[in-house]
């Protein structure tokens, strides 16, 4: 999908606000620069929200107008193997005039004349039927990545979690994902799934990225739920696609006289499963090769973390532990992954795992524990996951104030505005390839200090910018005892030095 416009009545610091997003066909990163409290997170709270109620056929929270376009490749018999003769993109626009209005729908055709208004609430009328095809008027999923914790978006998401669920348990798994947000229980799930690529750029991302060089095992431990209605030896009653799972793990792991007599026994296997009284189960998976089993059974990487993230919404999935070898050394546990390590990991999950032919990303501050190295390159790697994707038209909205991820940011690729006190500012200054000093003074608001703080700020991430360790740890110093250990400015920049001296 690609946005095109958004205009919100009345949601908090936003007012009677409008922001155009470019629709060309070429920018579908779009960057919202401004500190705390400016209302960049607000906007993409917005968007979650309005998406939401018209999946949930709610009415709408507040006045709105969302314009966007979907993408669809047709399938008919006459399809061919060239792809632009077969796309076609659906102009869209959800609006409400106020708070507690049913929202509609308005479809445009492709000279933008409009040739319907539909009633959410009629869910019939959520798609068209041409032919043999059913096209969506809404985007495949929405993904929401916080640096931090959103209890707002986590409570967004709660319900449709439930709806994915209900359908598994029923053996239902064609149903869609609507949304997701990431929370920190989900780190477990994606590196589990990342380590079941087998073939592809994975691997090598995690022995660049992480220094993963192979997996000895991982301890998936479960927990009686709540709604338990049955022995732990089924499982508690868990039904449908997450039990066929859980059997076929209990049916490939070793048995008691196996773990205690190996020599005895025609083969071990590498999958064992512990019971402690009615109340847990712990799963440990030996090897990285059995887990590629496990993930051939499953038929892709996509399934395996449906599964485990149904058994977290489920509350069944209470934590999943690794022993992983780092760097070539020996085996060590998962915790020994820097922050910034954990977080390039997510960001990589998170649009390898959830990207659909229509996804919209949506991540407040994804920069903040990143490596310096890996904030310059973060838009670089999301341009290259969107030139991979041709097929795909998939849009990232991104709130920021690192000056490092817009560096790289190319112009005739990305969308970059600054918004303050919930108002965007006419012009954007450019910002590819400049100095990190300049782009502190002209987008990031450190003009707003006094000019001997405004510089020795600029001078220090600049220094970290070049890697000038030594340089840049005096220039710290010498800035906390001007202004104090606690700025935010300061506390990012000791995270980044502490990166790069990681690297000596």
């Amino acid at each position: 999908m690609q946005l095109k416009s958004l205009y919100i009545d009345n949601y908090k610091i936003l007012k009677d606000f409008t922001i155009d997003f470019p629709y060309n066909f070429k920018k579908y990163i779009s960057v919202l620069i401004g500190t705390n409290g400016s209302g960049k997170s607000t906007i993409l709270e917005a968007i979650a929200q309005i998406f939401s109620s018209v999946y949930l056929n709610e009415k709408a929270k507040f006045g709105f107008e969302l314009a966007y376009s979907v993408h669809h490749e047709k399938l008919t018999e006459e399809t061919t193997t060239t792809l632009d003769s077969n796309i076609t993109s659906l102009s869209v626009k959800l609006f409400a005039k106020k708070k507690g209005d049913t929202i509609q729908i308005e479809t445009y055709d492709r000279f933008g004349k409009v040739f319907s208004v539909t009633n959410i609430l009629e869910k019939n009328k959520m798609v068209f039927v041409t032919g043999v095809n059913v096209y969506s008027y809404l985007p495949d999923n929405i993904v929401i990545y916080y640096s931090g914790l959103s209890e707002i978006m986590q409570d967004l998401v709660l319900p449709h979690n439930e709806i994915i669920s209900n359908a598994y348990r029923k053996n239902n798994t064609l149903v869609d994902r609507d949304f997701f947000y990431f929370q920190p229980q989900h780190f477990g799930i994606i590196l589990t799934s990342l380590l079941s690529f087998e073939y592809g750029d994975i691997p090598d991302f995690l022995k660049s990225k992480a220094k993963i060089d192979g997996l000895q095992s991982i301890q998936i431990k479960l927990q009686k739920p709540e709604w338990a209605n049955d022995s732990i030896q089924n499982f508690w009653g868990a039904k449908g696609e997450v039990r066929n799972f859980l059997d076929y793990l209990s049916e490939n792991s070793a048995t008691p006289e196996d773990l205690i007599n190996p020599n005895n026994s025609a083969s071990v296997e590498n999958i064992i499963i512990e019971t402690w009284q009615d109340e847990a189960i712990n799963i440990t998976i030996i090897t990285q090769e059995r887990l590629f089993e496990i993930r051939n059974h499953l038929i892709e990487e996509k399934k395996l973390f449906e599964i485990l993230n149904i058994l977290f919404s489920d509350g069944m999935l209470k934590d999943i532990s690794f022993s992983l070898k780092k760097d070539g050394e020996h085996y060590k546990t998962f915790n020994v992954l820097s922050e910034g390590e954990q977080q390039a990991i997510i960001i990589k999950g998170l649009t390898e795992l959830l990207s659909e032919k229509n996804s919209l990303f949506l991540f407040d501050e994804p920069d903040t524990y990143l490596h310096p190295k890996w904030q310059r390159q973060f838009i670089t790697d999301i341009e290259n996951t969107i030139d991979s994707n041709y097929t795909s038209e998939n849009s990232f909205v991104i709130a920021t104030h690192s000056p490092q991820l817009l560096s790289n940011a190319k112009s005739d690729l990305n969308f970059v505005k600054i918004i303050e006190d919930g108002e965007l500012i006419e012009n954007t200054p450019k910002h590819y390839g400049r100095e990190i000093n300049s782009i502190l003074y002209d987008l990031m608001g450190v003009e707003e200090r006094n000019k001997l703080v405004k510089d020795k700020i600029s001078d220090l991430y600049t220094l970290i910018a070049e890697e000038e360790i030594e340089n840049a740890e005096n220039s710290l110093k010498d800035l906390q005892e001007l202004i104090g250990k606690d700025d935010p400015e300061l506390k990012k920049a000791m995270i980044q030095i502490g990166y790069l001296k990681e690297d000596l």
